[in-house]
């Protein structure tokens, strides 16, 4: 979503009406920085929904603010729900500045995991036919391939 308008406000409802409270975010969370994320995301909160589990795209107003606004422990993060045997690892694929940093955190994940599922999230696709290019993405690329 990224924005609050008519189409945000119908999606919102819409998820109401079948009782969706936990939200999955994979990124592009704030488009116009003017909204800010407290006039995008209250409308949404104000609903009763929760923001489980947030990566950060490459649409937002800075790594800081995106992390103190939905509360994450960390730029990547891995959380784990031991009720339901499930870790999810959420990495932040638009910094380039320690994709390699991420992708050791990434191993370092998956080696000590002993949960029933292993979710790993972020915003760019892992592979993709598109000539738009994200500059990182290609260690997550050859880590994934591996």
């Amino acid at each position: 979503m990224g924005r609050w308008n008519a189409n945000a406000e119908l999606v919102r409802d819409s998820m109401v009406r079948m009782n969706t409270k936990n939200l999955i975010m994979p990124g592009d969370n704030l488009y116009k920085e003017s909204q800010g994320y407290t006039n995008v995301w209250s409308p949404w909160s104000s609903k009763g929904f929760v923001f489980s589990y947030t990566a950060i795209g490459n649409h937002h107003s800075s790594y800081e603010d995106e992390v103190a606004f939905f509360k994450m422990p960390g730029e990547y993060f891995a959380s784990v729900d031991q009720e339901k045997d499930i870790r999810f690892i959420v990495l932040n694929s638009d910094n380039e500045d320690n994709v390699e940093k991420q992708m050791a955190f990434l191993r370092e994940q998956l080696s000590a995991s002993k949960n029933r599922f292993n979710f790993i999230m972020y915003h760019h696709p892992s592979f993709t036919v598109s000539t738009h290019s994200v500059s990182g993405l290609s260690v997550i690329q050859g880590f994934l391939k591996m």
